[in-house]
Parts: C-alpha cells; structure tokens; sequence
C-alpha cells in the first residue's frame, strides 16, 4: 500500500513543546486510525526525560499505522504539561522553593481553549491533590470531565499544586531524596511550609490579593491545619472548597488502618523510612500494556483505588491506563506514619516524634499540639461521597460542626445560569470588608455599549444576595432585571456568611459582632453606593429592599440628605419599620423576660456562628427588634444605660429615626400572610412615606413570598420594572 509524506510545515502547529518523557504526536486528537498496514512517515520530535532528540526537517520514522492510537494514548500518561498541552491549553510550569528548600513542580492554566488571555485579571483557583498522588489527578479525564479544565474554559487562572516528595516534587536546595533526611516531613511541613510558599508565589505572580482553594482528601487535611493555624494565609483564601474531606479517620475501612497494628519500627522495615508508594516502573508496565486492555479493568480498579474504593458506574474505566500511568506518586513512610497516629488517637494532631524531647524541640512542649479547626474561618464547602472508605461519611457528619463558616457554592450560581459575573470587596469606614457581587448586563446583552441603569438590591435580616437568584433565571429578580437591561449589584450585610471579615477584627472576637442595623445605614450602604456609582459612573440608582434591607434603606435615606439624593427610587418588599403587632411565634417569643430573651439571642448567636445557618445572628442586631416590639419607637440602639448612650449618641436615649425627613421616592409591596410585619404595622408606616409612590397589598403572600414566590415575576417583578422605565 502506498502511504502519504506530511510535511513538517502542516504538522508543527499541532506538535505540543518538548517537555516530557513521551513522544509528542502531530495527529488531530481523538481521531482513530485503524487501517491495518498502512505505513505513514512521521516528523516528530522525541522528548525522553534524559535527553530531548529533535530529528531533522528531513527525517522520518516509520510506524505501523495500527500502533498510532497506542502512541498517541502515551502522550496522556506522560508528563502534567504535556497531557495540559495535548488538549489545547496553554501551559505554564514554575518551581516553588519553600522556606525549608523543598522544590515544588507546579502548574498553570492561564485561561481556557480558544480564549486569548484576558487584559484584565481573572479569578485564582488553586487544586491541591490528595495523599500519594499529583497534580494530574486534576486533567486526567477527557476536558468536559477534568475539573482543571473546566475551570479554565469558565474564565479561571487555574493553578496545580504537587506536595513535596511526589513524582513531580523531588528535589531540595540542600538534601537529595536518596537521604533519610530528605523523607522526614508529613502533613505537618505541607501545610506549614508547601500551602504558605506556593499560595504567596501565585498572588504575587499575578498580582492579585485572594484566591480560591479547592482540595481534595488530603488536600483537604493540609488547608484545615494552614488555615487554622495561620490567619495571615486564610486571609487570602476567598472560599475553601473541600471534597471528600480528611480531619480524623476513626471510623475508616481503608486498607492502610492495617499500618496501625504495627510498631513505628514495624513499619520502617516493611517500608523503609524515605519513600512510601513511589510511581515506578511496575505501575507504568501496568499502565501502558495491561490496564488498557478491558479484561484487566477489574484488577487495575482495585489496584489504584485501593485506598479509597470506586464505583465502576461512576468511572471511565476505559481511562484506567491513564489514572495508573499517574497514580500513585508518592509520598513519605513519616506521612504514613502520621495517618497512623491520626487513626490511632482520632485526633489530628502535629506529628508525635516518639519521645519528649523531640516533640520538645519541634514543638516546645512534651506532646505534639492538636489542630483545632473550629478556629479556621475561612467560608467553606464541603463535599462528601457516602461509599467512602478513606473520608468515611460518620468521620466527615463528626467534622462539620466545627466548621465556623460552612457555606455551600454561591457566586458561581451567576456563571452557572448563563449570566456574566463579577465580584468585589468593599471596605466600610469602620474596618468592616464586605463582599458584593455585580450582573453588569443580561445574557443577551454581552455587546450592548453605553451605560445601564444601576440596581442594588438589599437582603433580610438573616439572609444573603442568593435571595435574589434562588428561582431559576425566570423566576429570580436579579437574573430579571439583568436580561431587562439593568446593571444589577447585590450587597451582603456585614457578618453574613460572605461579609464575615474586617480589617482588623477577627469573626472570633466579641467586638467584631458589636453591630445592628445601625452600622449597616450608617457605614455599609453608604460605602457600598459610593463604589458603585464611583465604579460605573453613573450619579443615581435604585434601591430594592427585603424586610431588614428596607430598615437600613429608611434609616441611611432619612439621616443621609445627599446619599438620598443618589437614589433614583425606593423598592420596599416587607418593610420592617413598625413592629407592634407580629403574630404567632414571635408574638409569644417578645414576651419573654430580659433574661431569657438575651440568653435565647446568645443561642442563636453560637448557633449561627458555628453552623453558618442562618447566615449570621449579631445579639445586638436581634436586639432592636425587641427594642421596637415593646418600645413601639423607631430608635437607634439602646446601649443599656444613658452613659453608654451618651457616649454614642451625646444624649440619654437613643435618637428617633423619622421617616417624614425621606424624600426619595418609593414604592411598598406588603403580604396579607405575613406573620411579621403585619396589615396593621404597614397601615402605620405608610402616612410617614411623604413620596410614596405606589402601594400594593398581596392579601395570600407572606414574608418570603417577595423572593421565592413562584408569581413573584409576573405579580410584583414585572411592576417594579415598569416603575423604574416610569422613574428613570
């Protein structure tokens, strides 16, 4: 048969850069070549990882045509950047050098296929692997399966981490890995020299201040001790994402619990003291001329996920010789070591030397610290598989609670709807750092030019800006005024879940929570509209207010002349400014004693604290509402005592607020239903409105019904859309 020269010139664009061990191969990916004896000439450049060999314009090699699809599955068990590069993305590699002078192999993708990187900055993610593996286990499925991926083509700079000791991470300033010294770290150096190294070289080569942390299993464990230990790293940390999370392993069925009837010394003979399960040339055999073939799909499965267990449902088992050309790659016996003893105790807890003096050198004291994660306040998600034999679902039930600020995905349910995103951090008068979010046009209006008219929306008292994206894109306001045109902004209450930070207050300390509805008119709105009309350059927006989000707008537009002067007008949903006749629970809970009342509030504090739910419970935020209930006053906060009040407000009560000194113009929606603010509390508040503007009452809806009612888009949405065209 005859067979077809290709040129070097209509090849090279397609040739990824030689940087690894395997051939890389000038072929379309994907494409399968099945003609039986059909020889091709090749220009091709041989990597090996001794030497890089490139061949002359003129020369060839000559493969059988039925090899090539082996061939090019070689290029996918080689290398992290080339196995990055074979699918089309840009590739960047840098080595880390830890304080300690470990040398760490890491990985980067600035942006996705097809998407020339950005003028502008993008936002940061960083994955960490899990125990004897690599940064691999990120890109090791097809792109629309590999997270790193994903995440690359969704607009994020992605960076891949390797621990110190794995295949890609053996080398040292100092030591050589042959050496015993070289092995003797464990989780303990990786997140307190590894995390800290390569999360400083990242913001600092990008210039960016936070990033993202997604880890997974022991990836998980390391960014619990760093961020627990070290406030200064978590300070960076915008969301730690946490799949299949390791903390203590009491209850798990791993293979390797076994290591723990063994002596210390036991497992140094078994194992020896340097390497524990190294990537050699047995699991490379394994991987390129036996995992591949399906007979052999059962006992690779149990090879590689020994450690952990796997669902053949759940997998691509077809990419078997992929995972094991990759995993595992090691780590320390020390590391093992010190699963053992985390097994052992239930605890985690620093690396026990064996004997006092050791523990006293390492440690200034006899026995090895416990790491206490409930000091670790960074907002974090966590993911968990109920078969998990290593993360087992009783160790990880056992974590959460103390998870001080446990929180699901939220931003990302913008990009996820189809919608552009931004966010940003807005830093109040009084220290207070505040996470606000921005849809700055609609799905259909990507190359709209000009400016949009500008709406920010305010949450309720124990809520967040999800409220206003919970119901699909056809049924939640924010993603509605998007597509109608708007640049939507919503702000997050200081405390909440994603405003839990400030400048120099830590969530922990008792100061920090020293706030009502006060401070959030007095600092929070006002910062937060001065970024926003200063951001697009516009002078006037609307405000849309729920329940709380109404108070602090009453009382900011009331007190402030010329931050009302900035309000185009005034959406009101569930106004919460008179509260003498709440119904049901409440009326029964406002009746309690002072001291019952402020231990319950305490309650509520711990609890929302430390499970993230409801989103945030200040005691001196929940006061006001008593306050108000049984003063029938609209105040500011009583301090307790005329010293104090003098002290704040340079006289012995708190001042009224008075609602007859807004001028903004304003519209109210109220609920029939609604248990809290009732007919008779709104009928009360609507003479002291002097520009109201609209009024409707929707007799069968209650407080929630203005975010989550499922007619809220045709009965009130479309109205408040109508009344800004009217009021622009």
């Amino acid at each position: 048969m005859s067979y077809t020269p290709y040129t070097a010139v209509a090849l090279q664009p397609l040739l990824p850069a030689p940087t690894g061990p395997v051939l890389a191969w000038p072929f379309q990916r994907d494409q399968v070549y099945s003609n039986k004896g059909l020889q091709v000439h090749l220009p091709v450049i041989v990597t090996q990882a001794s030497k890089h060999q490139s061949l002359s314009k003129n020369q060839s090699i000559t493969y059988n045509v039925c090899s090539l699809q082996g061939l090019l599955r070689q290029t996918l068990i080689g290398h992290t950047s080339q196995i990055i590069s074979y699918w089309g993305y840009p590739c960047e590699e840098y080595d880390v050098v830890t304080k300690d002078g470990y040398i760490l192999g890491t990985y980067r993708i600035p942006h996705g296929r097809g998407c020339p990187r950005k003028t502008g900055p993008q936002p940061i993610v960083y994955l960490q692997h899990g125990v004897i593996a690599s940064a691999s286990n990120w890109i090791c499925n097809l792109p629309n399966n590999s997270l790193a991926f994903l995440l690359a083509d969704m607009g994020y700079d992605v960076w891949l981490g390797n621990s110190r000791g794995n295949t890609w991470s053996r080398k040292h300033l100092k030591l050589s890995p042959k050496s015993p010294e070289y092995w003797a770290f464990s989780m303990d150096e990786m997140a307190k020299y590894d995390l800290p190294a390569t999360i400083d070289f990242i913001l600092k080569k990008t210039g960016q201040q936070r990033l993202y942390y997604v880890g997974h299993s022991q990836g998980t464990t390391i960014a619990f001790i760093a961020f627990s230990t070290n406030p200064e790293l978590a300070k960076r940390i915008k969301i730690f994402f946490a799949l299949a999370p390791v903390v203590t392993v009491k209850y798990t069925q791993n293979p390797m619990k076994k290591l723990t009837n063994l002596s210390r010394q036991g497992v140094k003979v078994l194992f020896g003291d340097k390497m524990f399960y190294p990537h050699t040339f047995f699991d490379q055999f394994l991987a390129t001329k036996v995992c591949s073939r399906k007979l052999f799909h059962r006992i690779c499965s149990n090879f590689l996920f020994s450690l952990s267990g796997f669902d053949a449902n759940n997998l691509n088992m077809s990419r078997l010789d992929v995972y094991l050309a990759q995993s595992p790659a090691g780590t320390s016996v020390q590391n093992m070591l010190h699963w053992a003893q985390v097994v052992n105790s239930g605890r985690l807890q620093a690396f026990d030397w064996g004997n006092p003096e050791q523990n006293m050198m390492h440690f200034h004291q006899l026995t090895p610290p416990l790491y206490n994660v409930t000091q670790m306040e960074v907002p974090t998600a966590v993911w968990s598989g109920g078969q998990d034999i290593l993360a087992d679902p009783k160790d990880v039930e056992n974590l959460l609670p103390q998870i001080a600020n446990l929180i699901y995905n939220k931003s990302e349910l913008i990009i996820y709807n189809g919608y552009p995103s931004e966010e940003y951090e807005i830093v109040t008068e009084d220290g207070y750092i505040l996470l606000v979010n921005r849809i700055p046009h609609g799905r259909r209006h990507a190359r709209s030019t000009g400016p949009r008219p500008v709406v920010y929306m305010q949450h309720a008292l124990f809520g967040d800006n999800t409220y206003w994206l919970e119901n699909y894109a056809n049924g939640s306001l924010g993603f509605l005024l998007a597509d109608a045109g708007y640049d939507v902004w919503m702000g997050n209450s200081r405390g909440n879940t994603w405003s839990r930070r400030h400048r120099t207050l830590s969530a922990a300390e008792e100061e920090f929570w020293a706030f009502s509805f006060d401070e959030m008119a007095k600092y929070d709105l006002p910062g937060v509209i001065d970024f926003i009309v200063n951001k697009t350059g516009q002078e006037k927006l609307y405000f849309i207010g729920h329940s709380l989000g109404t108070t602090i707008g009453f009382v900011a537009f009331s007190t402030m002349p010329e931050l009302a002067q900035r309000i185009k007008m005034n959406f009101a949903l569930g106004p919460v400014i008179s509260f003498k006749y709440p119904t049901g629970i409440f009326t029964n809970f406002f009746l309690l004693p002072n001291s019952i009342l402020k231990c319950t509030i305490f309650f509520l504090f711990v609890i929302s604290f430390h499970e993230s739910y409801p989103e945030f419970f200040s005691e001196k935020n929940g006061t006001p509402l008593f306050q108000l209930y049984r003063s029938d006053e609209f105040r500011a906060y009583d301090w307790g005592s005329e010293a104090q009040n003098m002290q704040h407000y340079n006289q012995s009560r708190p001042p009224l607020y008075n609602l007859t000194a807004m001028n903004v113009p304003t519209a109210i929606w109220s609920g029939g239903r609604d248990v809290l603010i009732t007919r008779q509390d709104v009928a009360r508040v609507l003479p002291q409105i002097r520009s109201l503007r609209y009024f409707k009452e929707f007799p069968d809806w209650n407080h929630f019904d203005f975010v989550w009612g499922l007619d809220a888009p045709q009965r009130l949405y479309s109205k408040i859309i109508a009344l800004m065209k009217e009021y622009s």
